[in-house]
């Protein structure tokens, strides 16, 4: 699956109300350090970690500026 359909379901999901908003957040992460990945061509173990890491940077940058 590829990060740009990956952020297209999370968008899908927070619009319609699927999920709540932290997890929509973490997938759109997800889907976005995967896409980042694959534009610099790594291998799958790398667009993995990517990705895991970019998920919950995600959510940080969402909601860790609330005061």
């Amino acid at each position: 699956m590829s990060g740009l359909m990956m952020i297209v379901i999370g968008l899908v999901l927070g619009l319609a109300g699927g999920w709540s908003i932290r997890t929509v957040l973490m997938l759109v992460g997800f889907g976005a350090g995967w896409l980042l990945a694959n534009v610099f061509d790594a291998n799958l173990l790398v667009s993995l970690v990517i990705a895991i890491v970019g998920a919950p940077f995600a959510w940080l940058a969402a909601v860790g500026n609330q005061e």
